[in-house]
């Protein structure tokens, strides 16, 4: 049975602020398994991370999981040249 956090989590429009502007990546749900086995119903949360990026050459205020922010900065490293 789910219960009705879960059902408005769902529905609602938080869902949609928690995910990933890259990737996509939205809370999961699952289940907490404690030492006797007994399972109750928990929410996994993206690291979702208001940053400022560059899209299109202009800057852009986005929502971005940590691994595609890492992705990002990996590939802007890259592209720039060293200093030597």
């Amino acid at each position: 049975m789910i219960q009705a956090s879960y059902l408005n989590l769902i529905q609602g429009s938080r869902v949609k602020k928690l995910k990933c502007y890259f990737c996509g990546k939205t809370p999961m749900f699952g289940n907490n398994v404690s030492h006797s086995k007994r399972h109750t119903k928990r929410m996994f949360m993206p690291n979702i991370h208001p940053t400022t990026l560059m899209v299109d050459g202009k800057p852009k205020r986005l929502k971005v999981c940590t691994r595609c922010l890492r992705t990002h900065y990996k590939a802007a490293r890259k592209e720039t040249p060293s200093p030597s």
